[in-house]
Order: structure tokens, then C-alpha cells, then sequence
């Protein structure tokens, strides 16, 4: 996806608001325009691969789901899906794992930085708070996974880590 383009439009105005009096420095001068402001999401995404856009799709038209009722009860629906659809939602969390703070809770930002600080990865990686204390870590590199697998025992602040 292509970056937008910004447009920047400015206006000067001479005089006093229409008095019919000159200015006081007696020239027509325009000001240049700012710098355009770089907003927060682009400066911290500027190395980062950009998320993968997917076309949208009605599910109900491409017959991909269909709403069945509990007993035929309207304030009881089910929705079914298609297997295809539902691996291709599954794709990007198949190499997740799962991971729990033993009797001590966290909240995600603490629990993100101390994963990173322990585990001394290469890169970074994501983590969904999934409720009750567990979360699901999802990383960019093989090796880092593999890792977070192989050389625990984890300990965080002397409580155990699930994985």
C-alpha cells in the first residue's frame, strides 16, 4: 500500500481583517508552510513490515459461514464456518505459545518486558493478553521460539513460568 499523500494548505492574511489599512511592515509576504507533523505511528513503524491487508469479504454471500439457531431459538445463534476459512484464521497463531505467570499476576507491559529481559531474544515479538493471567507470545524468529522452548526453566520475579 502506497503512503498517502499529505497536502498542505495555508493562507495569509495582510492587513488588519479588511480595514483597508496596510500592513505594518508594508510588504505581501507569504510564510512558508511547517514542516508537515510525522505522526507517532509512523516514526515507530519505520523498519517494521507493514501488516498484510486482506481483501474484505462477505462470508454470508461466498456461503464461507452460515448463522444455524439453537432449537430454532433466535436469541440463540451458532455460527459455522468453513474449514478452509477457519485454518486460514488459525495460520498466523499456529507457532504461538502459550505462557503463564505461576501465583503471581502481571500486566501486559510488565509481562512483555520481562520476557524480553530474561529471555534475551534477537528480536522482538508480540504478545496477546488472552485472559486470566495467560498469554500467547508469538515470534519472529525460529531460533528465538525454539529457545523460549528449550533452555527453561523461566523464573520472573522467583515464580515459575508455564510455557
Amino acid at each position: 500500500m502506497a503512503n498517502p499523500k499529505v497536502l498542505v494548505f495555508f493562507a495569509s492574511v495582510t492587513g488588519d481583517g479588511g480595514s483597508g489599512k496596510d500592513p505594518l511592515d508594508g510588504g505581501d509576504s507569504v510564510s512558508p508552510p511547517s514542516p508537515a507533523k510525522v505522526s507517532f505511528r509512523n516514526k515507530t513503524m519505520v523498519n517494521k513490515e507493514k501488516p498484510v491487508s486482506r481483501p474484505h469479504i462477505d462470508l454470508l454471500k461466498e456461503n464461507l459461514t452460515k448463522i444455524e439457531y439453537e432449537d430454532d431459538n433466535p436469541l440463540k445463534p451458532k455460527v459455522v464456518i468453513a474449514d478452509l476459512l477457519f485454518e486460514g484464521l488459525c495460520t498466523p497463531w499456529q507457532d504461538t505459545l502459550v505462557v503463564k505467570l505461576l501465583r503471581k499476576k502481571l500486566g501486559f507491559n510488565l509481562m512483555k518486558e520481562r520476557l524480553s529481559r530474561i529471555c534475551k531474544l534477537k528480536v522482538c515479538f508480540d504478545l496477546m493478553d488472552v485472559g486470566n493471567d495467560f498469554y500467547m507470545a508469538k515470534f519472529n524468529l525460529e531460533e528465538d521460539r525454539t529457545k523460549v522452548i528449550d533452555e527453561g526453566p523461566w523464573m520472573i520475579m522467583d515464580h515459575y513460568l508455564i510455557v
